[in-house]
């Protein structure tokens, strides 16, 4: 969205929280101030369209019906959107360091597993080299 669809966006929040968190969407096109005049009437209806979906996309509203909609819990708390990229600048440098320590994670487990392969090879020859010893020593014993 742009920041002017942002801002009208901000405020259909507010009328919605004014209207006790329910909001009939035909009223928008006639309430004082909430659309900018600048937008002409063969683009309103796209321009409502996209706020509705990012709305709907970010968890603010739902809707009750084709056109009533009501907050969601996201919506009560929301402030702007300026706000909500923050929150979710947060939760994605969460989780890149929840997919880092995971990545660090698989690598230990990788590094001792190749440890365990490695070490179960070792050991099997030295069991190898032990029997042919044995069998030398064997076969040295049974030439005398």
């Amino acid at each position: 969205m742009t920041q002017e669809q942002e801002k009208v966006a901000e405020k259909i929040i507010a009328y919605h929280k004014q209207n006790n968190g329910i909001c009939e969407w035909e009223f928008i096109y006639y309430e004082a101030g909430l659309l900018p005049e600048a937008w002409e009437d063969h683009m309103l209806a796209q321009h409502i369209k996209l706020i509705k979906s990012s709305l709907l996309e970010h968890n603010l509203i739902r809707f009750i019906s084709d056109e009533s909609s009501a907050l969601t819990s996201n919506g009560q708390k929301f402030i702007s959107f300026d706000e909500l990229r923050k929150q979710l600048d947060e939760e994605k440098k969460l989780n890149l360091l929840s997919v880092e320590k995971l990545q660090l994670e698989v690598e230990e487990l990788r590094n001792k597993y190749f440890d365990y392969r490695f070490t179960k090879r070792l050991a099997i020859i030295g069991i190898i080299l032990a029997g042919l010893s044995a069998l030398g020593s064997l076969l040295a014993l049974l030439k005398q």
